[in-house]
């Protein structure tokens, strides 16, 4: 069976969409696909015209693949993820991947794209919920991860959330003129641990010390429990006033990993390579991306699989094919319970164990040399060491509860015993 759906993007600059080609996803099995995609003759003919993702450059050409059950990893990025398929499960029933891209419309979806079953018009609805709904939102997110009955108002509550990724629950909001994603408390959350959304904040902070690009964030207070807000960075306001978009693909597209959940073989070497075609600026992101590997060991957080890195529009969007690393996100510490942690992508030549020396051992990928690289440790171990403390605090997080994150923070300040042993100054030569 092969079935059609019009992807639609939005331009740099413009506030309206515009369709850019099509894609047919054929079924070979109940378990394998082929999906084909082709630009549109009209949309190749603007002077305008930006490739949708660096692995479908603009031309002529018809893209096949038969990875992730046929469908292309820039589609996906696009479509909703965990929360946003238990929503659509929810309201309209369990759906394959092409119903998802359907029933998602209307939402500030991730990235530029849109879809449509019509070549001439598509949903370009904005649901976008306000600060004074996010506490029924938030009841009725609680209600659908409970499997409790939802209040008759449901599918508007929820709409502004069905189009995101991620697991946790979440909607886009708006908020001082800026669009932000709020994310909800939720029902898996140990209540032996300060709030995710108070860590997520002091782990912002802390990354920006780190000298770390992230996006704006805040912290609220919505019926007694704390949600996080992050402006999203996909989303450009326009000189008229109006929400422009950007593309936006995951690592998982760069990598051209092949699988549909986040993989383990993800790997921080390789996606520095695929930054040499995908970049803008690929001697920046690369340096930047090893700050973040180095980031994520210091302060535990092993959730930085391949979905949790992305790519955007950089600063000069009329770059037709190539895209920036984006800000970091999704950055939450791990409570340590074993000796030997891991990163969710592979890191050095003891896989992805989560030590510095692993990191260092891949520093020539990233264009560093050994000790460049460990001047990197040294400075965001030092950032962690002493600003942890300060950060959780300023989050709202204080007395016990840091003791219950302190080793997150603290595993590597016994940092010394990696570094490698300076060399002994040099001895003047008798004259």
């Amino acid at each position: 069976m092969t079935r059609q759906i019009y992807v639609w993007t939005y331009l740099p600059g413009l506030s309206e969409p515009v369709v850019a080609g099509a894609f047919k996803h054929t079924e070979l099995t109940s378990t394998n696909g082929r999906g084909d995609f082709v630009y549109g003759d009209s949309y190749l003919a603007r002077s305008n015209a930006v490739a949708l993702c660096p692995s479908v450059p603009l031309g002529r050409t018809m893209f096949s693949t038969t990875a992730n059950r046929g469908y292309f990893g820039f589609l996906l990025d696009a479509g909703p993820d965990s929360w946003g398929r238990a929503l659509i499960d929810r309201l309209y029933g369990a759906q394959d991947q092409l119903g998802y891209l359907r029933l998602s419309q209307g939402g500030v979806r991730t990235g530029a794209l849109l879809f449509s079953d019509s070549p001439t018009s598509v949903n370009s609805t904005a649901w976008l919920a306000s600060i004074s709904d996010l506490e029924d939102i938030q009841q009725a997110a609680r209600a659908v991860e409970l499997g409790k009955e939802l209040p008759r108002d449901a599918e508007q509550l929820l709409r502004p959330g069905l189009s995101l990724g991620g697991a946790r629950p979440k909607c886009s909001v708006l908020a001082d003129g800026r669009i932000w994603i709020a994310k909800f408390p939720s029902t898996k959350d140990s209540p032996e641990l300060p709030e995710i959304a108070r860590q997520e904040h002091a782990m912002y902070l802390l990354a920006r010390r780190a000298g770390i690009e992230v996006p704006n964030c805040r912290l609220i207070e919505i019926g007694g429990r704390a949600v996080f807000l992050t402006e999203r960075f996909d989303v450009d306001v326009l000189p008229s006033g109006e929400f422009g978009r950007l593309r936006y693909a995951s690592a998982r597209s760069a990598l051209e990993v092949r699988d549909l959940p986040p993989s383990p073989h993800g790997s921080y070497p390789s996606l520095a390579r695929r930054m040499t075609v995908w970049s803008e600026d690929p001697a920046a992101d690369i340096r930047q991306l090893f700050r973040r590997l180095v980031f994520n060991i210091a302060t535990s957080n092993t959730d930085d699989h391949e979905l949790n890195h992305g790519f955007v529009d950089g600063p000069d969007v009329s770059n037709v094919d190539t895209l920036s690393l984006s800000p970091a996100f999704d950055l939450v510490p791990s409570v340590i319970t074993t000796e030997r942690m891991y990163q969710g992508m592979l890191v050095g030549d003891e896989g992805a164990l989560s030590t510095f020396n692993n990191a260092v051992s891949s520093a020539a990928l990233f264009r560093l040399r050994p000790n460049q690289a460990w001047e990197i440790v040294e400075e965001i171990s030092q950032v962690v060491a002493d600003h942890w403390q300060a950060t959780l605090k300023e989050s709202g997080i204080d007395g016990q509860d840091v003791h219950k994150l302190e080793r997150a923070f603290t595993r590597h300040s016994v940092v010394a015993s990696e570094l490698p042993a300076p060399l002994p100054a040099p001895q003047e030569r008798p004259r």
